[in-house]
């Protein structure tokens, strides 16, 4: 295999370990992948720092073997984020196309307790990752996923929702988990519905089809039968597409019946989906959609907007 397509680069530094991976390690050499280490032969320390003296810090692994490689970067992702040796960049490189692996099984079986609690669980490696400030808040901010749109959608809105939530004084870890649960999940409800219906114009998307309006609340009823999610993480499933003004859905919300972190995930989601081309038409400007959504301010929550806008702006 010597398609480029056929591999998932990574930096060498997240590998640290002492024994069998459990997958192959490739090299790129003149244009040509050649197996640097079999999967039953020990990787360790000592490798990492032979390859980067030698300033090789990508190795690739076959696409055809991501579920060990996935299920090696998710068990030792908290040693990953904390550690202060590997790049920022590194680091959410890990975190980002980790969670594109977990989140796709759990949209192929939403009611699957074992899938939605690998989500719950990768979401505190959201909160952990945006805790460490500076750079990595930075990184969470614009880096975007190779997957396919829907899941690079749902991770950055997970990112986005939990910097906002941080950045209207929420402290609590749980309750962060909870909106980046919710976030990851916002739009299961869509898996069992034709999505033609759903189309962007404007500045931002619209939802057509009375149909497709109630995928929120199938979304939230079959992740209920999974019975791991918080009711802190089951409402921005539910209450993502709400507006104050009573003019969301599915139940026409208004103000304060829609819960914080309902509202902050709206933002999000609306920013996001806005300003690039996951749907169909061109995405707009960032600028362009702060300054719709503010003219809307009987539709989303004010002082969370503004709080939106500060963060984007990089304002302390």
């Amino acid at each position: 295999m010597n398609n480029p397509e056929d591999y998932i680069s990574l930096g060498v530094r997240p590998l640290a370990i002492e024994k069998a991976l459990g997958f192959d390690l490739f090299q790129l050499e003149e244009g040509s992948f050649r197996l640097y280490r079999h999967r039953s032969i020990p990787f360790t320390q000592d490798d990492i720092d032979k390859l980067l003296a030698a300033g090789r810090e990508i190795l690739y692994v076959p696409k055809n073997q991501r579920t060990a490689f996935y299920e090696h970067m998710s068990s030792h992702l908290k040693q990953t984020l904390s550690d202060p040796q590997i790049p920022v960049t590194e680091k959410m490189s890990a975190l980002t196309e980790t969670s594109a692996e977990i989140l796709a099984n759990a949209v192929g079986a939403p009611d699957s307790a074992e899938e939605i609690s690998a989500v719950y669980k990768q979401s505190e490696n959201h909160v952990i990752f945006a805790l460490l400030g500076g750079d990595s808040q930075k990184e969470m901010q614009t880096t975007k996923s190779k997957a396919p749109p829907a899941l690079a959608h749902a991770i950055s809105v997970c990112n986005l929702s939990i910097l906002l939530g941080i950045r209207c004084g929420i402290e609590d870890q749980q309750e962060l988990r909870d909106i980046g649960a919710g976030a990851l999940l916002h739009e299961v409800g869509k898996s069992v519905l034709d999505d033609k219906y759903y189309l962007r114009c404007g500045d931002g998307p619209q939802i057509i089809h009375s149909r497709l309006k109630n995928y929120p609340a199938i979304g939230q009823k079959l992740l209920l039968k999974s019975k791991t999610l918080t009711d802190g993480a089951l409402r921005p499933v539910l209450e993502h597409q709400e507006r104050l003004d009573g003019t969301g859905f599915p139940h026409n919300l208004r103000g304060k019946e829609i819960a914080l972190s309902s509202r902050i995930v709206a933002i999000c989601d609306h920013y996001d989906e806005s300003t690039n081309s996951y749907s169909h038409g061109s995405p707009a400007t960032p600028y362009s959609v702060l300054k719709a959504m503010r003219s809307k301010s009987k539709k989303f929550d004010r002082e969370t907007l503004f709080q939106f806008i500060c963060l984007l702006g990089g304002v302390n």
